[in-house]
């Protein structure tokens, strides 16, 4: 069997993305909310609960970020979670 394909829809433009383009654009924006606040990878991975190198394959698109992993990395980065989904979708939230 192949691999199963996922595909979201860029709201802005309607275009579709496999999951491993998609899951580059969140984690490349979760790298930069990162580091929007001087913070490293070990950093946020120490305050998460989690090594560094799992930061690393989130942010690289290797990993999903699950639904409870948006809600303790929005209060390790004092956002609300849909803060956190909107920032990490690359939606305008008005």
């Amino acid at each position: 069997m192949g691999q199963l394909q996922y595909y979201s829809v860029n709201s802005n433009s309607g275009k579709k993305y496999t999951n491993s383009v998609y899951l580059d654009r969140i984690g490349q924006r979760l790298k930069r909310l990162r580091e929007d606040r001087s913070m490293t990878q070990s950093e946020l991975g120490e305050l998460l609960n989690y090594k560094q190198a799992s930061i690393s394959r989130k942010e690289s698109g290797v990993l999903q970020i699950s639904s409870v992993e948006v809600v303790n990395i929005s209060r390790v980065l004092s956002l609300t979670s849909s803060e956190l989904i909107y920032l990490l979708l690359g939606v305008d939230n008005g």
